[in-house]
């Protein structure tokens, strides 16, 4: 994947922690170490990530997870001025622990397609994982409120963006047609996981197990492939 890209999961990734001389000023002042202040950013974001998936949005408020997280009201709120502005927080943290899985998952060099048709294979596993079907069945209940975000789509989510990239890459090749990269980025997003994702949002386990998976993914690929691989001059 292209530097741009790795660079992207690092600044979307949380700060390392403070020096001493920082933490011992804070000590002075009583008030909470960078460090510190960190470490109970996270722990906030891990407690409303597991109360927004198991309650959803409107059954999950402010102040249960102060409660549970063990912070005050004003302290989550001083991070977060409102439930809205947390989920966003909650899903901006796993679209970059996406991104970092993503990056781990595809090989750094290789032929493009192959490259590809991994990023494709995650692309499918990772968005039947539980949280991920959690998030976007509270998207879609809350569409108003999040209409911006489903209106932008993909566009705004670094995984898409390295998958477009990886495209390129591949059509650079010669392995995939011409076209524009972003628009075969939706349709191979789209073709591998839109009824893989219904039918989990539906409460199925039609694609629970590996093989389940593997097979759709195998069929799906080679559809992608007929319609957008190279074509003889």
């Amino acid at each position: 994947m292209a530097d741009g890209v790795r660079r992207s999961a690092a600044e979307i990734g949380v700060e390392g922690a403070s020096g001493p001389d920082e933490q011992a000023r804070a000590s002075k002042t009583g008030r909470p170490s960078r460090q510190k202040s960190e470490e109970l950013t996270a722990r906030i974001l891990d407690v409303a990530t597991g109360m927004f998936a198991a309650q959803g949005y409107a059954g999950t408020s402010m102040e249960k997870i102060a409660a549970a997280c063990g912070a005050g009201k004003d302290t989550v709120y001083r991070r977060f001025p409102s439930k809205e502005a947390l989920f966003r927080g909650v899903i901006e943290r796993i679209r970059a622990r996406a991104l970092r899985s993503l990056e781990m998952t595809v090989p750094p060099v290789g032929a493009p397609l192959e490259r590809l048709k991994v990023a494709g294979h995650w692309f499918l596993t990772a968005h039947l994982e539980p949280q991920q079907i959690a998030m976007k069945r509270i998207t879609l209940s809350e569409a108003a409120m999040f209409r911006q975000s489903l209106a932008d789509g993909a566009g705004g989510d670094p995984t898409v963006r390295c998958l477009i990239e990886l495209i390129e890459a591949a059509q650079t090749s010669g392995d995939l047609a011409k076209g524009e990269a972003a628009f075969i980025a939706d349709q191979l997003i789209y073709s591998l996981t839109v009824k893989p994702i219904t039918y989990a949002m539906l409460g199925s386990a039609a694609f629970a197990s590996t093989e389940a998976r593997d097979a759709y993914f195998e069929q799906a690929w080679e559809l992608f492939m007929r319609g957008a691989g190279k074509r003889a001059d």
